[in-house]
Order: C-alpha cells, then sequence, then structure tokens
C-alpha cells in the first residue's frame, strides 16, 4: 500500500486498484463456498471465524458482510475499523 493508494478520491485509479486487490486477497484466503460452510457449522461469528481462515477478525468481519452473511460489521469490529481509518 502507497500513500497515493490512499487518495480521498474513492474513483481514483489508485484506489481501485487497491479494492480490487482487497477483494482478491478476499477471495483467495476466504473462498465463498468454504466460507458459507463454516457459517451454517459456526455461525457468523467474524471473531470466531478469522482463525480458521488465518486472517484478521476485521478482514472476516468484512467477507462475511460482503457475502450477506451479516447486515454491517459487529460494533467492535466497526469501532476497530473507525480506529484504523485515523
Amino acid at each position: 500500500c502507497r500513500a497515493a493508494d490512499l487518495r480521498p478520491d474513492p474513483e481514483s485509479p489508485e484506489r481501485l486498484r487497491e479494492r480490487e486487490a482487497n477483494r482478491f486477497a478476499a477471495e483467495l484466503l476466504m473462498p465463498e463456498q468454504l466460507v458459507a460452510g463454516e457459517v451454517d457449522r459456526h455461525g457468523p461469528d467474524p471473531v470466531a471465524l478469522a482463525p480458521r481462515f488465518a486472517v484478521s477478525d476485521l478482514a472476516m468481519g468484512f467477507r462475511l458482510v460482503n457475502l450477506g452473511h451479516l447486515q454491517a460489521l459487529p460494533v467492535d469490529l466497526d469501532r476497530e475499523w473507525q480506529q484504523w481509518r485515523v
């Protein structure tokens, strides 16, 4: 991640490239079918599922939201996300 990748304009080429890289990483590390299977067995808890995929709680939370298993990040993870963004 470079400073240019974090420009305020969400439609800048750098930001689009960063989002594409994040999406690729999420699909590689947390394949949709495997996530669905783990959610069926253990529920959509990002803190519990993150170690199964060797990712952060926050990354797992975003993946669960993006796949429709959660409506939004749990409060603690949303707070973590807001602190990270600052």
